[in-house]
């Protein structure tokens, strides 16, 4: 939103409200109007799309061009994503993107979206966009639109999952129609349904959403004063009849009104638009949302409006880079793209101001960072603390950088700030715009130190570590995100309203040598999920997946078991829960069995994890079982010698046997086929140990990959393997799975060629015919040196915890590789970081004195000068070899940054990591 309504907002709150208004936290979007509120909870974040109301009407009518997308983790702070999606994606569109829905399934997220169809007479349809990212960018699903039922009534969809996996479509107005959708959530099957009797007073707006198996339908209805209030009704049933309950929200400033309602933390929040910013009205709204809760009986509250919203979940980390344009309430300043990646605050001038609140500074704080940009003389960022003319604790002077997207970090120093404040950074220059703001992060009194809201920390104890081979209550975690406990049939507590991505942390677990099987007290009025048992991390390995079902009610207890490889010793138990939408089940107790003397899932006599009987049980194995991959018994003749826990089919549980017993030298046994009969054991020929050399690939965008792939490229080898970045059904590669090595190693939207695809071709030439390549990849485009690091980084755990499950996978981490400092470009400091980097590596994962090599960046490209830090590393680093970037050339494609390599300099630049590394190893 242009200056227009910064004037607006400050002209009103000086003359007509409490000049407390201006820190209150309702509308949550104040740089522009959005409205049509539709939240979606994921991966433990909630993902708010909007509807946008451009600054100038046309026509005296709504005049929306596309959704936008914002996310919270606390419920106050909110990130502005930009927008995931406009009416223009769609080639048949002609405008008018009003109310639309995202919802989650199978891997995808797509978005339901209504609009004007062109040359049909103003007539209104519904289409859906599909994409990898909750943020964007959606693309058009079908080339045309889902629904195109009854003109203008085709708009406000509305889609829910239920149990059953059934997805059901709602939408429209003055009337309300259904459509059950297929599982490919693009298409449905019969006819389009109109709900009669439609539920008392039903005009348009509606939200379908399922709770404790009562359905809900909230929709808009025609309030006393003219303007819309928000109503709802219940079912039993997911097409109806719908029992009307009454009014939730009476009307007020905006003709048109629009739920959302979630359940999130433990928490239910009713999302809803008004007109109430400053400036606004019918056709310039903006979201609101007020936290509730249910009665006993199911039944809603009425809600009211409130300039103050719901309550702070947790408090905001300084010591993390943060996001400037995640704002809890600002004056003056609006957001756009950054050439960084995501958004950035621009617009800024004299007296403008950001507030973030509930900042927790723990103990103290130093510094303070800020990634600005600017093309004039700049300006100043000052630091307050609880209102825009709080207590000052620091100021940070931002130059001029050459241009709007030329960024650069600005330091200063801070004192005064301890304990849990709002943030005020407030900004002050001369006239007209003063810079762009991209992040900021604070430097604590103590690196070390994680803030905590006690000044002074009490000391504990490290706590004796828990075996987990006796009954353990569920309510005993240490963390959680999104349960609740509630009293049990049984005694005591039990976990309760477990929904998709929710989990549970207990930490300090003593495994012992080892466990076989795993067992849940569970109970589910639904059809229940999975729980992923996982170590160390929300995404660590993943050890055993138990499947709950449903147990016909929420108290009616019963026992779910699934069997257990590849965990020993001491780790941190993540329990994360999976399935539909809505409550999936509720959790008693736990409990592991141990291995015997020989472990319960390890096959008997008659097969060996060892498949070609070489004396070692290494990537071969693997291989073969890949070849009979998802065979039964009865379908293939290889199933009896190799289904290794005789559960009747080759999967992933035989290859979790062979990984937990990866490279171990063992007797050899002959397979057996369909007709043979097993031989007697045989001694093997060698004892050499197959190895399985592992590589870490550290970096930003280069070493993610920027140039786009050849078709030489695609050629596997299957002894290179590369531990899966993120889920790409393109290639049916899995988080934290190894897989062949293909690009993209990195995201899966990036289909892109980086040097470490290259690298691996390049090294499996050097290695025995039985050895194998594996590739770890943990590069991240466009991020500085501070986000990997171990003090103060937000990815350090996340490179440990991929480099510890290829370990346990029996990968030994022999080097890395490393390509970054674009985004630290002329900082002095940036060597010793790296070398702190590297030490923390190497010490927190045991790899002794591996070699490490950094690449030069590109030399012809504007952070050419770098490359004199880049060379400085091996002085300050140990067994550290630069990679020589000369003769490389910069990506056609790449007239922005001019900081990329093309195609050919990238597959050089992979050769000759491998080739300094075949060195440093002196293979």
């Amino acid at each position: 939103m242009r200056k227009n309504l910064s004037i607006i907002v400050l002209f009103v709150i000086i003359l007509v409200f409490d000049i407390s208004t201006c820190f209150a936290d309702n509308p949550i979007v104040q740089t522009l109007y959005t409205a049509d509120p539709a939240p979606m909870v994921y991966d433990g974040r909630c993902y708010l799309y909007t509807t946008h109301d451009e600054d100038t009407i046309v026509n005296n009518f709504y005049t929306m061009n596309d959704w936008r997308c914002y996310s919270s983790e606390d419920m106050v702070n909110w990130t502005d994503h930009g927008s995931p999606l406009s009416y223009r994606t769609f080639s048949w569109g002609q405008g008018d993107a009003w109310a639309a829905q995202c919802v989650y399934k199978n891997g995808k997220f797509y978005m339901y979206v209504p609009m004007t169809r062109k040359n049909a007479g103003g007539a209104r349809v519904i289409g859906v966009a599909v994409s990898d990212s909750p943020t964007g960018p959606f693309t058009d699903a079908l080339g045309k639109p889902l629904i195109t039922n009854n003109g203008a009534q085709d708009i406000d969809p509305t889609v829910f999952i239920d149990d059953n996996g059934q997805a059901y479509l709602y939408w429209g107005n003055g009337n309300l129609y259904y459509v059950k959708l297929n599982q490919d959530m693009i298409s449905y099957s019969g006819g389009v349904v109109q709900v009669s009797p439609k539920p008392t007073s039903y005009t348009e707006g509606p939200w379908f959403y399922k709770r404790n198996n009562l359905y809900y339908m909230v929709y808009a209805g025609m309030g006393g004063a003219g303007s819309e209030d928000i109503r709802y009704a219940t079912s039993t049933s997911p097409t109806g009849p719908w029992n009307y309950k009454g009014v939730l929200m009476g009307s007020q400033n905006s003709f048109t009104n629009h739920p959302g309602v979630i359940d999130y933390k433990g928490n239910s929040y009713f999302f809803y638009h008004t007109g109430s910013l400053p400036g606004g009205g019918s056709y310039h709204r903006s979201v609101c949302v007020e936290q509730f809760k249910y009665n006993t009986d199911g039944t809603m509250p009425s809600i009211p409006m409130t300039k103050n919203g719901p309550t702070q979940l947790g408090n905001l980390n300084p010591y993390v880079k943060n996001e400037a344009e995640t704002i809890c309430w600002q004056s003056g300043v609006e957001t756009e793209k950054c050439s960084e990646d995501g958004m950035d605050v621009c617009n800024i001038e004299n007296g403008d101001y950001i507030k973030v609140k509930g900042v927790d500074f723990g103990s103290g704080t130093v510094s303070f960072d800020a990634r600005v940009a600017s093309a004039t003389s700049g300006g100043k960022i000052e630091l307050r603390l609880d209102s825009p003319t709080g207590t000052l604790v620091g100021t940070c002077t931002v130059s001029g950088t050459g241009g709007w997207q030329t960024w650069a970090t600005k330091s200063c120093t801070v004192s005064g700030a301890t304990g849990i404040h709002d943030l005020y950074l407030k900004f002050t220059g001369g006239s007209g715009s003063l810079f762009n703001f991209n992040w900021w992060k604070f430097t604590g009194t103590d690196p070390m130190d994680t803030p905590t809201p006690d000044v002074t920390p009490t000391p504990t104890t490290t706590p004796s570590p828990k075996s987990p081979y006796t009954q353990l209550e569920a309510e005993d975690f240490d963390d959680q995100s999104g349960i609740q406990t509630e009293a049990c049939s049984e005694g005591g507590e039990d976990v309760g309203y477990i929904e998709n991505g929710d989990y549970v942390v207990y930490n300090n677990i003593n495994f012992g040598n080892g466990a076989s099987s795993f067992e849940a007290r569970v109970a589910s009025a639904a059809s229940g999920g999975n729980i992923e048992i996982r170590l160390d991390s929300i995404t660590g390995s993943l050890i055993g997946t138990c499947s709950v079902a449903g147990t016909g009610d929420w108290q009616t207890w019963g026992n779910a078991t699934c069997n257990i490889s590849g965990v020993s010793g001491i780790h941190d138990l993540y329990l994360k829960f999976t399935g539909g939408s809505s409550y999936l089940f509720n959790l008693n107790w736990w409990k592991f069995n141990a291995n015997a003397s020989t472990p319960t899932s390890m096959p008997t006599s008659s097969s060996s994890p060892d498949l070609n009987n070489d004396g070692v049980i290494n990537m071969a194995d693997v291989i073969i079982l890949a070849g009979g991959f998802n065979s039964v018994r009865g379908e293939s003749k290889y199933v009896a010698a190799y289904d290794l826990n005789n559960d009747g089919a080759i999967n992933i549980s035989d290859v979790i046997i062979v990984a937990g017993n990866f490279n171990k030298i063992i007797t050899p046994v002959t397979p057996i086929s369909a007709t043979a009969t097993p031989t007697a054991k045989q001694t093997p020929t060698s004892t050499a140990v197959a190895k399985f050399h592992c590589f870490l690939l550290l970096g930003q965008s280069n070493m993610a990959g920027y140039a786009n792939t050849q078709a030489s490229d695609k050629v596997e080898d299957p002894r290179v393997l590369v531990l899966g970045y993120d889920n790409n059904p393109a290639t049916g590669r899995v988080t934290d799975q190894w897989d062949v090595a293909c690009p993209p190693l990195h995201p899966a939207w990036l289909d892109a060629i980086g040097p470490g695809d290259w690298f691996g071709k390049s090294m499996i030439q050097k290695v025995p015919a039985g050895d194998t390549i594996g590739l770890i990849p943990c590069a991240i485009s466009g991020e500085k040196i501070e986000t990997f690091m171990k003090v103060g980084g937000t990815k350090y755990s996340w490179i440990i915890n991929r480099a510890k499950l290829a370990q346990q996978k029996g990968g030994v981490i022999e080097g890395i590789i490393f390509h970054q400092g674009e985004s630290n470009s002329g900082d002095t400091s940036w060597p010793g970081k790296v070398k702190t980097l590297v030490e923390d590596l190497r010490k927190d994962l045991n790899l002794g004195n591996v070699p490490f090599l950094p690449g030069e960046l590109l030399y012809s490209g504007p952070c050419a000068g770098h490359n004199t830090l880049v060379n400085q590393l091996p002085s300050l680093i140990t067994n550290c070899y630069v990679v020589s970037a000369q003769g490389l050339v910069q990506d056609p494609s790449d007239t922005t940054y001019r900081l990329h390599f093309s195609h050919d300099s990238s597959v050089e630049l992979g050769k000759r990591y491998a080739a300094k590394m075949i060195e440093a190893l002196g293979w």
